[in-house]
């Protein structure tokens, strides 16, 4: 057998994280994924359909496309990103072409990306992406209409025993701007809040250190969790963001009263660029999240930036 031919691959072999779909779950995804974007554009978003590419970029903002495969244009010598999330696409759109469109801005988007890693959960690198952002609006009101846009757009997509979960992604960091702890034990601090490790917690002393406890103990149904942060009478931004927390809570409660709802104020991973409430979607019966989305910032045309509320599943 000569090398050429031991080296040749098989003609239905994919890399890892790759795969063919086929009839009946291709019939399948296209069908769920018309009902969303359908069910999007009925609450008034429109639809946007961004590239695959995008140029790689500024280092400031590299972590808007974590993850992401990167390849040469052989016509500009330009490095450029395949995209691994739509969300920072719809915030280029935002601040560039539709910089001067008045405010909000609802759009929705549905499409592929890629991704240079799988993760446990899933392996998968290659899947579909669909959305909606409101952007340019700070009220609560933003925020409760597209958990609502959301949650309601999955249940008529068909999908059953839906759970949201509540987070603040910055809260840890406050807390800890706000300690007297020396950054060791801020670094373990943050380390024990991921793992969800008390035992962790309880070895670093002080009243400080006793809020972080806290957060671990209101992780769970939305009800004793915020109860449970009530206690804490945080000061400044982190009681702001509390506060804001539970009147959503209270929102979701009286609008989706067949949603499950939980809070864990210890979630950080994966909201790199949210800066308020943030939430994701569960479902029983489904491995893993369906989708998460919450409130962050962009840069506009001019310097400024504005305020922005959005999801993906």
């Amino acid at each position: 057998m000569s090398r050429s031919t031991m080296s040749r691959r098989h003609p239905g072999l994919l890399p890892d994280g790759f795969r063919d779909v086929l009839q009946p779950e291709g019939g399948w995804i296209e069908d769920v994924r018309r009902r969303l974007l359908d069910s999007f554009q009925s609450y008034g978003y429109g639809l946007v359909a961004p590239p695959l590419v995008e140029f790689d970029p500024e280092p400031g903002d590299a972590d808007l496309f974590q993850g992401a495969f990167r390849l040469m244009d052989m016509e500009s010598q330009h490095l450029m990103v395949l995209r691994s999330d739509i969300t920072p696409q719809i915030m280029r759109l935002a601040s560039t072409r539709l910089d001067a469109a008045a405010r909000p801005v609802r759009l929705c988007y549905g499409g592929e990306v890629m991704r240079s890693k799988g993760t446990q959960l899933r392996p998968a690198r290659q899947f579909q992406q669909i959305g909606a952002e409101l952007i340019g609006s700070a009220t609560l009101e933003a925020e409760a209409e597209v958990i609502s846009l959301g949650a309601e757009s999955l249940m008529a997509a068909g999908v059953d025993a839906l759970s949201i979960d509540l987070t603040i992604p910055t809260l840890p960091g406050l807390l800890l701007r706000q300690s007297g702890l020396g950054e060791g034990d801020c670094d373990a601090m943050l380390d024990a809040l991921d793992r969800r490790d008390a035992g962790a917690l309880a070895a670093i002393d002080g009243d400080d250190a006793s809020k972080f406890r806290a957060l671990i103990r209101a992780s769970g149904l939305a009800d004793m969790g915020l109860a449970e942060l009530d206690t804490l009478a945080l000061p400044g931004e982190a009681g702001r963001l509390v506060a804001r927390m539970r009147r959503l809570a209270d929102h979701i409660a009286d609008t989706l009263p067949s949603v499950r709802l939980t809070i864990d104020p210890c979630e950080r991973r994966g909201f790199s660029y949210k800066t308020g409430v943030a939430f994701s979607f569960f479902a029983v019966g489904h491995a893993g999240e369906l989708g998460r989305g919450g409130r962050y910032s962009l840069d506009v045309v001019g310097g400024d930036s504005e305020t922005a509320t959005g999801f993906s599943l």
